[in-house]
């Protein structure tokens, strides 16, 4: 599947009369957002935003894929990763390393909704080796946790850098990949 570049300029929009839509295939947001104020619906597919670029609005993520090393949200407003969604920082998200910046709160709300992280230095927060999640706001812990390792040296990564109050105080699974995995726990 050919990405399709997102670059152009939003301004303006409400809650009430606009609404970002990615339903299928996977879009690679390179433009200007910050001033959006309305909705982002992923339905399926991807919706990348790129690193150093900021697609703002009220976020709901369901059988799809928000990723990126850019911001994504609005201060005071919810990003829902729900059912069958996946929150995966670092550009195209699985794979890749990076940090992805909620500007308000981050909801993983259900069972089936997954978080995926991809960890290559132990006792580093974020960096080349590490994804990172910055949470200008409240956390709510829920859902899948993934995390392919790169290593097997035992340590603490951080996966959240969370500026506000976390709900809840653990992931619904989680699933460690990679390098070998005995010995690991998440805490």
């Amino acid at each position: 599947i050919t990405p399709l570049d997102f670059g152009i300029e939003i301004t303006g929009g409400s809650t009430a009369n606009s609404t970002i839509k990615q339903v299928g295939g996977f879009t690679n947001f390179t433009g200007v957002g910050s001033a959006y104020a309305g909705t982002v619906s992923v339905t399926g597919g991807g919706l990348n935003v790129e690193s150093g670029k900021t697609l703002a609005g009220t976020y709901s993520v369901t059988d799809g894929v928000l990723s990126g090393g850019g911001s994504v949200g609005t201060s005071g407003q919810t990003v829902t990763i729900g059912a069958g969604g996946t929150l995966a920082a670092g550009e195209g998200g699985s794979g890749t390393v990076g940090t992805l910046t909620i500007l308000g709160d981050l909801a993983l709300s259900t069972a089936t909704s997954a978080s995926h992280f991809d960890l290559g230095a132990v006792n580093v927060v974020g960096g080349s080796n590490n994804d990172l999640v910055i949470v200008n706001g409240g956390l709510t812990l829920g859902g899948a946790l993934t995390a392919n390792l790169a290593n097997s040296t035992l340590g603490v990564y951080t996966l959240y850098s969370v500026t506000g109050s976390i709900t809840g105080t653990n992931f619904d699974s989680v699933n460690l990949t990679g390098a070998s995995v005995a010995g690991y726990r998440v805490a």
